[in-house]
């Protein structure tokens, strides 16, 4: 005599119900296991508005007017990099905690393939850990000039620079 098999709707329902349980159990194990950390919190205080940033895009369009042409190779571009040390220099002043340098590089014409000379400054601040981090902004373009590109860069790295010091 041979089993008769259970429809498939019995069985299928009969799963169901094994597992509603041990799941319902999971879902609520998972929703009640993890809790939010609290947010940490900034050791900077929040100085930066609306008017600040207003002067800030001001003193980007003045860097991009005083130094229009800032390519590699380009007259402009190195004093920009002269502007951009005696501004860190200043900043820095007898504390020994800023220091700063220039670094003259070469780089390549897409243009020409000819080798161009520039100079890179790096302005290094010792920190209160040993963690490094590394903030960069280019004083140079190629192809394109503007105030919303590198000398607004270039004026963000500087504020930056004076928040992080005091």
């Amino acid at each position: 005599m041979a089993r008769r098999r259970l429809p498939d709707s019995i069985t299928w329902t009969a799963y169901r119900r094994a597992w509603a349980l041990p799941a319902l159990a999971l879902v609520i194990l998972f929703a009640t296991s993890f809790h939010a950390e609290a947010p940490v919190q900034s050791t900077l205080p929040p100085t930066f508005q609306n008017e600040q940033a207003e002067q800030l895009l001001e003193q980007a369009r003045t860097f991009d007017q005083r130094f229009a042409d800032r390519r590699p190779g380009s007259t402009a571009g190195f004093e920009s990099a002269q502007w951009m040390r005696s501004q860190f220099d200043t900043l820095a002043g007898p504390s020994r905690d800023l220091t700063v340098r220039s670094v003259p590089v070469t780089t390549t014409s897409p243009q020409t393939n000819r080798s161009l000379p520039l100079m890179n400054v790096e302005a290094t601040l010792t920190g209160r850990t040993r963690e490094l981090v590394v903030i960069v902004a280019h004083r140079d373009t190629a192809d394109a000039r503007g105030a919303g590109g590198d000398a607004a860069g270039q004026i963000a790295l500087l504020t930056l620079a004076k928040e992080l010091k005091s």
